[in-house]
Formats: C-alpha cells, sequence, structure tokens
C-alpha cells in the first residue's frame, strides 16, 4: 500500500481491495450511544466513525496503522509531502533549563515530529513545551482547556525566555511567535482565529486528552501548516467515552513516557499514599443522577466523614467537589468545625483562585473546597493533604487530582490522599473500584480502611 502524508491529511494512492478492506475496518470506531439513535435502529448508519473518507485518512494514524498492515503481511510506503521545518540545533543549550528527563522527552517528541509525550505531574510537562516553542523558532500555538492553563503556560514561556507571549482567550487577544489559546476562545468562522491556526508550524495541545472533543477536534485539524504537533499530557489516554483514536488522528500515538517512579527516585516528585475509607450506603433508587444527588452531595453522614477526612489529612488541604452546592455545604460543615475554610468554584476569577491558593500556602486557611477547574492548572507545591469528595469512576480526573499533591518542595514528606469506598450502591461502588484501579495502574500504593476510626493519623 502506498500513501502520501501532509500535515493533517493522508492520501491512498495505490492499494489492493484486501489493503484497503483493512484500512478502512482498522481506521474505524464505535461512536458513543450511536446504537440509541435512529440511524443507527434504521439500518441507515452502521454507529461507526469511519476515518479513511475518499481515499483519505488523518496523519497521525500512519505509524499505527503501518504497524497493523506490517502484522497482516502488507507493506506501507509513504511519500511524505509535507513542507519540513529544519530540525533545530544546540536544543541543550538553548533550553539549557531543561532536566535530563524533558530534554529527553523533547529529543524523543523532535525526532519524530508528532506525537504524544505521558508526563506524569510534577514532570515539568509546561517546561517541555515552552522548549520546543523557542527551539524551532517559528510561529508556534500552543492550545490549552483552561483560563488557568493559559496563564501558566504563557507565563512560564516568558520566565524562560524572556520574550512575551501571545495570549488568546480569557477576554484577551494577543498573538505572538508562541501564543497560548484556549480552545473555547477559537471560532474557526472569524477570520483572526481561523489565520492563527493555520499559520502554526508548530501546534501544541496541553491536556491533550480534551483535544477528541468535538469541537477541540476541529480546531486541531484545522492546523493544516503545522509539521510538528505535540501533545502531552499525565493522562493522554483512558477516555470514558473511548475517542482516544481521535487525539491520535490530529496530533499521532504515544511516542515517550517519562516514569513517575524515576522522578520519585530523582527527588523531583513527592509520594504519596492513598486511603480509601469505606462508607455503606443505604438503599436508594432512581437514576444514577438522582443517586448521587442523594447519596453524594446530600447524604448528611458521607459529609461528615468528608468533614473528619479534612480534618485529619495534612495541611495545606484541598477537598475536591463536583456539583456547586455539595462544595458550599462541605465548606459550611467544615467552617463549623472549627477549620478555616473557603470555597472556589469555577465561576471564581482567575485572580480569585490564585489568592485564595496564596492564602492555603500561607497558613491563612486550613482546607479549601475547589471544583473541577483545580484537577489541573493549579500549582500548589506544599500540598500535603487531600480528600476526593466528588467519587466519579474517571481516569482522568482521579489521576489529576491525586497529582496535585506530587511537586516536591523541601521540607515536605510525601503526601496524602483520602477517598470514600463507596459501598452497598451499584454505581457509585463500581466507580469507587475503578478509582482504585487508576490510581494503583499509575504507581500509587492503596490502603482501603475499613472503618474510620482505625485511621492513626492525629488530627492536624
Amino acid at each position: 500500500m502506498k500513501v502520501v502524508a501532509g500535515n493533517v491529511w493522508t492520501r491512498v494512492l495505490e492499494a489492493t481491495n484486501e489493503e484497503r478492506d483493512l484500512t478502512w475496518r482498522y481506521l474505524s470506531a464505535e461512536v458513543p450511544g450511536a446504537k440509541r439513535t435512529q440511524a443507527f435502529q434504521a439500518g441507515r448508519w452502521d454507529g461507526l466513525e469511519h476515518f479513511l473518507q475518499d481515499d483519505q485518512f488523518p496523519t497521525g494514524f500512519i505509524r499505527p496503522l503501518g504497524v497493523e498492515l506490517r502484522r497482516r503481511g502488507h507493506a506501507l510506503a509513504v511519500e511524505d509531502a509535507r513542507v519540513a521545518l529544519a530540525p533545530p540545533q544546540q536544543i541543550a543549550a538553548r533550553a539549557a533549563w531543561l532536566r535530563p528527563h524533558q530534554l529527553v522527552a523533547l529529543g524523543a517528541f523532535i525526532s519524530r515530529t508528532r506525537g504524544v509525550i505521558e508526563s506524569p505531574t510534577g514532570s515539568g510537562k509546561s517546561e517541555i513545551a515552552v522548549a520546543l516553542g523557542l527551539v524551532m523558532s517559528a510561529p508556534t500555538l500552543a492550545l490549552v482547556d483552561s483560563k488557568d492553563l493559559l496563564h501558566n503556560l504563557a507565563d512560564r514561556y516568558e520566565l524562560r525566555t524572556q520574550l512575551e507571549a501571545g495570549r488568546c482567550g480569557d477576554g484577551l487577544w494577543k498573538v505572538r511567535p508562541f501564543t497560548v489559546a484556549t480552545f473555547q476562545g477559537i471560532d474557526l468562522d472569524e477570520p483572526s482565529c481561523r489565520q492563527l491556526v493555520q499559520q502554526a508550524r508548530v501546534l501544541i495541545v496541553d491536556e491533550v486528552q480534551v483535544l477528541p472533543a468535538d469541537h477541540n477536534y476541529k480546531v486541531a485539524m484545522a492546523a493544516t501548516n503545522a509539521y510538528y504537533r505535540m501533545g502531552i499530557s499525565a493522562t493522554p489516554t483512558g477516555r470514558m467515552d473511548g475517542r482516544d483514536h481521535r487525539m491520535v488522528a490530529a496530533i499521532g500515538p504515544l511516542v515517550h513516557t517519562i516514569e513517575r517512579k524515576d522522578l520519585i527516585a530523582a527527588g523531583l516528585v513527592s509520594d504519596g499514599e492513598i486511603r480509601f475509607v469505606r462508607f455503606d450506603h443505604p438503599k436508594a433508587t432512581g437514576s444514577f443522577a438522582e443517586v448521587y444527588e442523594a447519596e453524594v452531595v446530600l447524604s448528611e453522614a458521607r459529609n461528615k466523614m468528608l468533614v473528619d477526612l479534612a480534618a485529619r489529612a495534612p495541611r495545606p488541604t484541598l477537598v475536591f467537589v463536583k456539583i456547586q452546592q455539595h462544595g458550599q455545604t462541605l465548606a459550611r460543615m467544615i467552617g463549623e468545625a472549627g477549620m478555616r475554610t473557603e470555597f472556589v468554584w469555577g465561576a471564581t476569577s482567575s485572580g480569585g483562585r490564585s489568592a485564595a491558593v496564596e492564602r492555603l500556602e500561607r497558613g491563612n486557611i486550613d482546607v479549601l473546597v475547589c471544583g473541577k477547574i483545580f484537577n489541573k492548572g493549579v500549582d500548589i507545591p506544599s500540598l500535603r493533604g487531600m480528600v476526593n469528595a466528588a467519587a466519579g469512576r474517571s481516569a482522568h480526573d482521579a489521576i489529576q487530582r491525586v497529582g496535585r499533591g506530587g511537586r516536591a518542595v523541601d521540607g515536605k514528606r510525601g503526601f496524602i490522599f483520602y477517598d470514600i469506598d463507596d459501598r452497598k450502591n451499584r454505581w457509585l461502588s463500581k466507580h469507587a473500584l475503578d478509582r482504585k484501579q487508576a490510581y494503583r495502574a499509575a504507581g500509587f500504593s492503596v490502603d482501603v480502611i475499613e472503618d474510620l476510626a482505625q485511621l492513626d493519623l492525629p488530627v492536624a
């Protein structure tokens, strides 16, 4: 099979019928919820997203497709029609701040020109992204999915390079050779947005697991001139909707993994303990949303356990929630228990969130209750205690939350992360099991506490 590859799309030039059939089947994936649609039930649609269309498919699939074809006894010949950027010279000298593991990751990516770096929390993924933008000396667009990530990455670029970063999002529109933009701030129907995306020769997607969302995917696929295409995240795969293949389509497959155990051994990342405390739910009926509200958000007994865990957790402490009402309730209960606390939510301004974090680190408050916005993009190096009040089954959310404690600073001896081992409810029990598996797969030790009285930590 012979193909010609561009930055975004690859065209099939020659293929046997068997090779086309193999490619068609390999480059097809089930669409979440497809079987419930009228089109599927009426037989008008097979429920699959087909990436081979009119003899074209996304270039990110070339390497995995080549592996699959060879496994089946076929060869894949690739003609590279991309307009290449000159490979950077003296990377180590120009990005002298990089640690050895970051330099290795950057080199592995540059040699492939496209692909994903798995970079655990605390490994310095923003440093790698900044270095790529600097050493390439070409228009660079870094896409993020939150205002906090926008400013964090732009600030990091300015710190390391002494150059001004562009910022598009959070009410700003300033384009520079290295521009950080939020996905939400890109409207491809607007000429200025379309130009920003299309002129990029280097594309970086931070927290690349968000790319498969419909809008984000369209934005990444519109970057038709981006020769280098980097995705980076602590949790690049494992989406609950099964659409990781879109990340591969737009960026490419995994090209390098930074091992968390190596970072711990080098003293660059703080190790932690995860402790699940058993909670038995009463019998509940209704939809999952109804059960979640009754048994998580409004459960007085479960919330009292969470307050107790917040009291026992080392300081400073974060408590994670999913629902605003839950956060407000827990903040009130934690305050009534004698702890100084605040609640920050997605609607809280960037400045307000930063000020709350500063108060937490200074010790002006004991416990900060926070929404999902704190799962990523928030740096609290001294963080030593966390409590997951939100439940949930998302591996991404679970690892991102526990990763908040991974920063290593002087005087910090690890961290403790409390979670609730929800029992006797089919949904919540399964979700607790999923979180345990996600933590263990990420290399964390997990202890299950059958009774709160077994906890031997003194109240902080």
